[in-house]
This record gives structure tokens, sequence and C-alpha cells, in this order.
């Protein structure tokens, strides 16, 4: 029955042990009838009991100081423990509840579900400003780990919360698993392990992927101002080098308008792209729905586009040879009173044959007030560049002029003039010399006819005399008082000469021209007498160029038969022609002899003899 009974320590009382060997039992009864039992029976338990007990108006306990309690199995506890110098200082066990006091008023409760306090709690504060407050007094990381058996226990594994020493919050999910946010018990926000994330949206196929009746994203200036360009919000796409140098590729600017409707509101897009060593803005929407391309940052019309060479371009990339096909279009539509739609007319680029080639032809489509959304081919233009107009079907010529009604052409002059040759209206043929040298050939011209303020016209036809270059010369013209003039006027003269008498002739020239030629014809006949009576009869023509009015004429001769010679000279200012006839015998008979002379005259000079 041998057992080892050691009391370490018991202070400050007064105490009777009782040992039941036979039950393996010793008993401690203080002076305070307070007993504490030991039980080394297979269950091997401490109990500490009392048979009285202090009441200090909040807690019953026992008063029990142990230097030194080892327990090998339980320890049964019937309601606290608590320091002995601080009574405040306790822990309690009641019926499925732990409270946790450290000093008066503010305590832990550990509940089988719960844990709470009833002040903020802080780790390593004695000041926390919230609920729960993880505190370190060094310039050292502060971290809350969460994980799991599928997590792991590693540094590496699980959800992370908390800041750096430098003060940088971060959330880490250490796992190769999606992050979600939730409000109202549903996902609202997802970040996938690939870095894309979902706003209601659970499976983003792109960076960033919104999901909505309503999928609406919206930035705000909250800046207060006004002026051009200002309250701008953007966004920006930027790009690595292959050197890892990083730029700027383009942006989406939201900013105020510089021109519009007058509103404080106004604003407009502008879309930036970076090039040429910058980031400049190519395209502008403005408050009006107008768009400037190029730079235009103030279009005028709905589409303005603004360059050195503005170009716009349609691409059709079907591939085909059909006749009509390849084809794009510029397409006007519009409204009528009760808002019904139609195409009013269209611009149509299409290729031209069925063949494998590049031939192509330009259509222009316009409705004749039932086609609906099929306008009537107007005007066609084919790769060899015939035109067919009005009821256009493919041009067989280069001008082919089609219509069930009368086809006609007219050339509207809208200067307001009543000088003679005014009001002018020009068709010109136009040819190449064989070095590629270009010049009108013939210019048929409508114009007003005299300077009186009144309607009355004339056609001019001018042809090229050889040297006109781009002003051919008039050659007829027909006025509206039944008039007409050719290009030449003719004007002829007979004398008759008899004998050896000399003859002269003088015509003056009324050149209206500066530019132009004269041909003379200078005949003469001689009269020969005897049974047959013949006639001998010879001419000469001659062709003076008339530049500033002066007549280029040198001394010509003209022989009639053996005897007869006429001679022409120039003589006066130059404006004077002198036409003289003379006989120089050779011998032989006299004969009476007639000279003519005729005169053929480029432009509008005339002769008169005087």
């Amino acid at each position: 029955m041998a057992q080892n009974v050691h009391i370490e320590h018991i202070d400050d009382t007064f105490a009777n042990v009782y040992a039941n060997l036979d039950l393996s039992q010793i008993a401690i009864l203080t002076d305070q009838n307070e007993e504490f039992v030991w039980m080394n029976d297979d269950a091997s338990k401490l109990y500490f009991a009392a048979a009285q007990k202090y009441y200090d108006g909040s807690y019953t306990y026992m008063n029990a100081d142990f230097a030194q309690v080892e327990c090998h199995d339980d320890l049964l506890l019937d309601e606290y423990i608590k320091h002995s110098g601080d009574t405040d200082t306790l822990i309690r066990f009641e019926t499925d509840k732990i409270t946790l006091q450290a000093g008066s008023g503010d305590y832990i409760v550990i509940e089988p579900t719960k844990i709470y306090t009833t002040t903020p709690f802080g780790w390593e504060t004695d000041s926390p400003s919230g609920d729960l407050h993880l505190y370190k007094g060094s310039a050292a990381e502060v971290l809350l780990k969460i994980s799991n058996a599928t997590a792991g226990l590693l540094s590496t594994d699980g959800l992370d919360i908390g800041i750096d020493g430098s003060a940088n919050a971060f959330f880490k999910n250490r796992e190769n698993t999606s992050l979600t946010l939730y409000t109202n018990n549903t996902e609202r926000i997802t970040l996938l392990n690939n870095g894309n994330v979902g706003i209601n949206e659970s499976s983003p196929e792109t960076i960033v992927e919104i999901s909505a009746a309503e999928a609406y994203l919206t930035l705000q200036n909250v800046t207060n101002e006004s002026g051009v360009g200002l309250r701008e919000t953007q966004i920006r796409g930027k790009g690595h080098q292959s050197d890892t140098t990083e730029y700027e590729l383009g942006r989406i600017e939201f900013s105020q308008s510089d021109i519009g409707n007058g509103e404080d509101k106004s604003g407009r897009i502008v879309l930036h792209t970076y090039g040429n060593g910058s980031l400049n803005p190519w395209i502008y929407l403005i408050d009006t729905g107008r768009l400037g391309l190029g730079g235009e940052s103030t279009p005028v019309t709905m589409i303005e586009l603004t360059d050195s060479a503005p170009y716009f371009t349609l691409h059709n990339n079907t591939h085909e040879d059909v006749d009509w096909g390849r084809e794009s279009r510029i397409i006007a539509r519009g409204e009528q009173s009760g808002g019904e739609e139609s195409i009013l007319g269209m611009l149509e680029i299409s290729h031209y044959g069925s063949s494998d080639d590049e031939n192509g032809r330009v259509t222009i489509k316009v409705n004749d007030g039932n086609d609906g959304v099929s306008p009537t081919n107007r005007l066609i233009i084919n790769s060899f560049g015939r035109v067919a107009i009005g009821d256009a079907i493919d041009p067989s010529y280069l001008l082919h002029l089609l219509s069930s009604a009368t086809p006609d052409i007219i050339f509207h002059n809208t200067t307001h003039s009543d000088n003679d040759g005014w009001r002018k209206s020009i068709i010109q043929y136009r040819g190449e010399k064989g070095d590629g040298t270009e010049h009108t050939l013939v210019s048929l011209a409508g114009s007003h006819f005299g300077s009186g303020d009144d309607e009355k016209g004339k056609f001019v036809i001018s042809t090229n005399d050889g040297n006109d270059s781009e002003s051919p010369s008039e050659s007829l013209t027909i006025d509206s008082d039944g008039g007409q003039k050719r290009r030449y006027n003719v004007f002829e003269y007979t004398e008759t000469c008899t004998g050896s008498m000399s003859y002269t002739l003088d015509y003056d020239m009324n050149a209206t021209n500066t530019y132009g030629s004269l041909t003379v014809v200078v005949g003469g006949r001689k009269t020969m007498a005897g049974p047959s009576y013949t006639h001998a009869t010879c001419y000469d023509i001659h062709r003076f160029e008339l530049e500033n009015n002066v007549l280029n004429v040198s001394k010509v001769s003209l022989d009639i038969g053996s005897n007869v010679k006429t001679t022409l000279t120039a003589i006066g200012s130059g404006d004077q022609l002198r036409i003289t006839a003379e006989e120089e015998p050779n011998g032989g008979t006299q004969y009476d002899y007639d000279v003519f002379i005729r005169f053929v005259v480029y432009g509008t000079t005339s002769i008169t003899k005087v």
C-alpha cells in the first residue's frame, strides 16, 4: 500500500491531508473548508471543489495559490482560474463558454461557434483602431495567412493578406486558382489565374470582360474646370520594345469640345496614336456628331479629311472576276415626311467585264422616284474611258447620251456681261503632235453677240492654221443677225491694161487682227489677134504673213506669156499694198492683156481698193 504523497507548497492556510488508499484518493481540507481532491485512478484527475466559497459581487471563486500544479491528464475546474494579485485577470469556465479577461472591463469570449470581444482587439497594440487590429512595432511585414489541407502549410501556400515593411498593402492568392469577390451572395468580380478579370463574368476571355444587361464603364474627372481639351479622361494602350523600353502606343481621350452648340457640357472623343517620335491626335468626334480625320479638330461637315493627300479608300476583298463584281459603294439615304426610308442615290465602283483583270467601272445611280433601295443607273464610265449618260448602259462610244426624251447638253456661263464675245462656253478638240506636244485643233464657242443688254448670240468655229497652238483662228462665225464670216475673206479685182501701158492698183489693209495671213493670186491673160483668136492665161500665187499689222511683202514678178510681166510691191507704212502691172516688151507685137488680182485674207482683215 505504498503511495507517495508530495505537497510542494500551500500558502497562508491550514490544511489537513486525508488519504484513502483503498480508493487511491487523497483529500486536502483547508481551514476554510475548501477541499482539493486528487484522484490517481485510471482517469488521473485533480478536482477542485469548495464547501465554502467567497463571493465578490460578480464571481464565485476559490482563493488557492499553487506554485506548481502538474497534471498528467484532465484538469477539471468548477468555475475559473484567477490571478491572486489581480482579481480582474482570470479565465472563467461556464457551460459552453470560456471567458478570458486581462484587467477590468474588457474580455474575450470563446463559444463553440464563435469568438468575440467586448471591445476592439489589437495584436501587439493596446490601442486598436478596429475590431481586429494586427500591429507590429517595427517596419516589418504584417501577414494574415489563410490556408487549408488543399493549399498546404508552406509560406508559398494559401492566401496572404497584409502589408509589407514599406506599408504597401497586398492580397496574395499563392495558389494557381482564381480570386472572387461577392456581394449580396452573388459573384461580382473574378480574377482568374491568367490575370483575366471578369465583372459579373466568372470566365473572362480577355483581360477585362464585363457582363451585364447594361455593361457600362464610367471614367469621371472631378476637376472643376472649363476649356478646350479639359476635364479629360483617358484610356491608354502601352507596349514594350524589344529592349523592354516602355512607351505609349495610343490613347482614347474624352474631353471638352472646342466647337459645338455653345453648351458648357459639350464634349468630344479624340483618338491618339504614336508615330514619328510623338503621340498625335488623329481622329476627332465632336459634340455635333462631325468626324475629323487626319488631325482635323474642327470638322465643318459630317466627315472631313485633312492631309496633303486626303484620300478615302474602299476595299472589297471578295475574290471574283464577274462583271459588276468587287463593288464598293457610297450610298445616300433619306426619309420621306412619313418616315419611309429609301436610297436616293449611290456611287458604285465595280469590276468591268468578266476577265481576270483590273478593269473598272464607275456608276452613278439615282432614284427615279420609285426605285426604293435599287436606284437607276444614270452615268457609267468604263475602263476604256467611254461615258454613258441618261438611261445609262455600258457605253459603246466615247460619249453616249441615252434618253427616251430629247438628249441635250447645256453650257451655262454665269458671268454678267454685255460685251461682245462674253458669256462664252467652249468645246475644244485637242491633239498631240509626234513629239507629244499638245495643242488645240478645233474649238466651238458660243458667246454673246454685240454689246447690247440683250440675248443675242453667235457661234464661232475656230481651227488651227498650223501655228495657232492653244488659240485656233476663227474660221466661221454665225451671229444672231444672220451674218456669216468665214475665216478668210476673198476680194477680187480685174483691170485691163492695153498696149504697153503700165497700171498700178493700190489697196488699203484694214487689219483688226494682230496676227493673220494674206494670200494674193495675180493672174494675166493676153489677147492675140488673128484668125484663131486664142487666149493665153497664166497666174502666180504669193502668200504674205501679217504680223502686228505689218505686211511682209517682197517684190515678186509674174511673167505673162513672152512679153508681159506683173510686179507686186509693198509700199507705205505696212497697211497698204500696191500692185503694179506693166508690159515689158520682149520684141514682137504688143498685145492687150488683162490683169486680175484676188486677195484671200485669213482673219478679219479687209482690203479696200484705193
